[in-house]
């Protein structure tokens, strides 16, 4: 509560100030503007100056109503925790769901059959069960389940797949971990030219690998459109010592679950869009850096250490870093799951895994 007295030169400008701020809206609150008269003596008998009426009058308070969103709603509906790590999985499939069911109806009423007369569930009882059970959002839809797990270099994001898949499969559901398969975007990485290779060798170009255009994402969205197909396809398998691919992987089996790994895996919007879950690793800085010097100072030793540490930390400064604040990071606000403390955080694993397992379960 808080009254301002403004004079203006003129009387057309205080009419003009009134007609203008009269009713706006400020912090929920409505502003109520007026004259105030010329003050004058009090006269005997007066109990306060007009001045002191204006000052001692009660602020009038708006309250501004806080409505539920539609999601809260839709949530509430299908029967969805909002405090669970997948709710906003749960509400994308269930809201998918409920438009195609929508679109059958409509163009059964267009074109009706016999066979759509005849209803094998009552409409009532298919309602019921997808609201008391909210895992019904996971079923088979006919090809695999494709989850993406991005975040920073040095996150844990290929030890969070690998302690996925062992989850699942100390749980007894070996057949399922072994029909899981890892896709690695650092396998992905866009050819370099032996002129690039040699001048990177020398010190004399660096190339950032933590950079969009280091990765051939074209690639990446054929080979998964083809694991959704059913379709074999080649991996390719890159050499980080090499800096080039060295040869490749086959691919022949469908696999049930695809665990796509890598810190640009939610950053094109055509890659976020074959992913049925999108999950982001979420680790500090000081830790990745701690784990980035630990892998590339662990296979040297001697007066080498320090030429190596040195080339590592002006990448890390001028390519790493910048590449991660500009591109990477705000990737995680398309993550259905935030995994904080990454590979280490077992309660967030278990969940995933428990959710792989259920979905198993419905197919």
């Amino acid at each position: 509560k808080g009254y301002a007295f403004v004079q203006y030169e003129d009387q057309r400008s205080t009419v003009l100030a009134v007609d203008n701020l009269n009713g706006a809206r400020v912090l929920g609150r409505t502003l109520r503007v007026d004259h105030v008269k010329a003050y004058r003596q009090p006269k005997q008998g007066d109990d306060e100056l007009p001045t002191e009426r204006v000052m001692n009058a009660a602020p009038e308070v708006v309250e501004v109503r806080s409505e539920r969103s539609d999601d809260e709603e839709v949530m509430q509906e299908a029967g969805i925790d909002p405090d669970d790590p997948m709710a906003a999985y749960y509400l994308k499939k269930y809201k998918r769901r409920m438009k195609k069911e929508r679109s059958d109806r409509r163009s059964k009423r267009r074109s009706p059959s016999k066979e759509s007369q005849v209803s094998k569930e009552p409409k009532a009882s298919r309602r019921r069960r997808s609201r008391s059970n909210p895992n019904s959002v996971l079923k088979d839809s006919g090809h695999p389940m494709f989850i993406g797990i991005g975040g920073g270099r040095g996150a844990g994001k290929e030890f969070t797949c690998r302690n996925i898949i062992d989850k699942v499969r100390e749980r007894g559901y070996a057949d399922l971990a072994d029909r899981v398969v890892h896709l690695h975007l650092d396998d992905f990485h866009r050819e370099l030219s032996a002129e690039d290779r040699a001048q990177i060798d020398n010190g004399t170009a660096e190339i950032n690998f933590d950079h969009p255009e280091s990765y051939d994402f074209a690639l990446l969205a054929d080979v998964m459109q083809k694991l959704r197909l059913g379709e074999p396809v080649t991996v390719p398998q890159w050499d980080h010592r090499q800096r080039q691919v060295q040869g490749g992987r086959e691919i022949a089996c469908c696999p049930r679950v695809v665990l796509v790994e890598g810190t640009l895996v939610l950053f094109v919007k055509e890659i976020r869009s074959l992913f049925d879950v999108q999950v982001f690793v979420d680790v500090d800085s000081d830790t990745r850096l701690g784990r980035q010097v630990r892998a590339e100072l662990r296979d040297v030793e001697g007066p080498a250490m320090n030429d190596v540490l040195r080339r590592f930390l002006d990448y890390y400064l001028y390519m790493a870093k910048p590449s991660f604040e500009e591109f990477i990071f705000p990737t995680k606000r398309w993550a259905d799951v935030i995994i904080p403390k990454g590979d280490r955080n077992q309660v967030a694993i278990e969940l995933i895994a428990q959710r792989l397992i259920d979905l198993d379960r419905s197919a």
